[in-house]
């Protein structure tokens, strides 16, 4: 089995029998044994346990648009109360991105080769490497030997490093990016027990860079590192945000709004064949549309690699569901299934930009 295969191929998750999470599954079994229990006092008691057992039942296993009931109904309560924020910063560029992360910082720090942008958006770190090659001389190889990445996260002195490849077509522009991250709360956790134990972030993300920048130029590929200054241009432009001006851009359920263009994401649920992968992520590329993004994350969990993809299209505004059919049927036509994010296309949006992944 190729190191591709055994990345692509399904996997069960932890915590889950099927389809189905095991806490779930213990509660249907609770609300069933409730339900009985009721039933044996009485012919009132049993018809307001059959009821009330009736509608939990519903709302733990009730789907809706490929989610469970439950999981929808979190998600609209999270997608309201990100409505409208965003803090105030004297850069109008933070202040546009802080739409999608509020507690977004960006600070220079000492790197391989000058200053490195480093940003904190308080669930972990990041710095990013621009491409000068984005898709090589072969437009369905990617150039980025992620198998190196991973060997490079497997070999790093700290937990929670992962690493993302995002490619990014702008007006038929391309650009891409490697971009490297520390999640703080497996960080965190492998320090359980050893309060004494400090990290200095800073120090650990210019040595990953550095690896990083040495792998990419033995492929012969070229790449820079960004300053903070570049690192918040490359954020603007590939979540598509203008500076200046309120609001920045707007959530909506089933889409992500710009001032420009109307952005929708999707989720690789399903893979394809790992010889078309490259050639499918090609096809995307090449589709007729002002904007569209890719972003891969790859992360050591063990001794197997979690393989994430967050695909976004833009479109104006009254293109947005023949962009969505397009995109369905050119997946579809190389044996992958992308899952729309309705409710969480500002996650989306982040977790396809250079953001290592963040919030995905």
């Amino acid at each position: 089995m190729t190191q591709s295969s055994r990345w692509l191929r399904p996997r069960r998750l932890p915590g889950r029998i099927g389809p189905i999470g095991v806490v779930r599954l213990v509660l249907v079994h609770m609300v069933i044994a409730v339900a009985i229990v009721a039933a044996a006092n009485g012919l009132v008691a049993g018809l307001i346990g059959g009821t009330l057992a009736a509608v939990l039942l519903a709302l733990l296993l009730g789907r809706y648009n490929g989610r469970w009931l439950t999981d929808t109904i979190v998600l609209w309560a999270r997608y309201r109360r990100r409505a409208g924020r965003g803090a105030p910063t004297p850069d109008p560029r933070l202040a546009a991105l802080r739409y999608l992360s509020p507690t977004l910082t960006v600070q220079n720090v000492a790197g391989p080769d000058g200053p490195l942008g480093v940003a904190d958006d308080g669930t972990g770190w990041f710095a990013v490497l621009e491409l000068r090659k984005p898709h090589g001389d072969n437009a369905t190889t990617a150039p980025v030997p992620i198998t190196r990445l991973m060997a490079i996260a497997d070999d790093a002195e700290v937990a929670g490093v992962q690493f993302q490849v995002v490619t990014q077509t702008t007006g038929g522009v391309p650009v891409a990016w490697v971009a490297v991250r520390v999640d703080a709360r497996q960080l965190a956790e492998s320090f359980v027990g050893t309060p004494e134990y400090t990290v200095n972030v800073p120090a650990v993300m210019a040595e990953m860079v550095r690896r990083v920048g040495r792998a990419l130029a033995r492929r012969g590929v070229a790449a820079r590192t960004l300053d903070a200054d570049r690192l918040l241009a490359a954020l603007a432009h590939s979540c598509d945000l203008a500076p200046g001006g309120q609001p920045a851009a707007e959530e909506r359920w089933r889409e992500w709004r710009s001032r420009r263009l109307a952005h929708t994401c999707f989720w690789v649920r399903s893979w394809p064949d790992p010889r078309r992968a490259g050639e499918l992520f090609a096809a995307i590329r090449a589709m007729s549309l002002p904007s569209t993004s890719i972003g891969i994350t790859v992360a050591p969990r063990g001794k197997e690699a979690d393989l994430r993809c967050v695909v976004r299209i833009a479109t104006p505004h009254a293109g947005n569901e023949d962009a969505t059919t397009q995109l369905l049927r050119v997946s579809r036509g190389y044996g992958a299934e992308m899952f729309r994010l309705d409710g969480e296309h500002a996650l989306g949006v982040y977790a396809s930009a250079p953001t290592g992944g963040g919030m995905a």
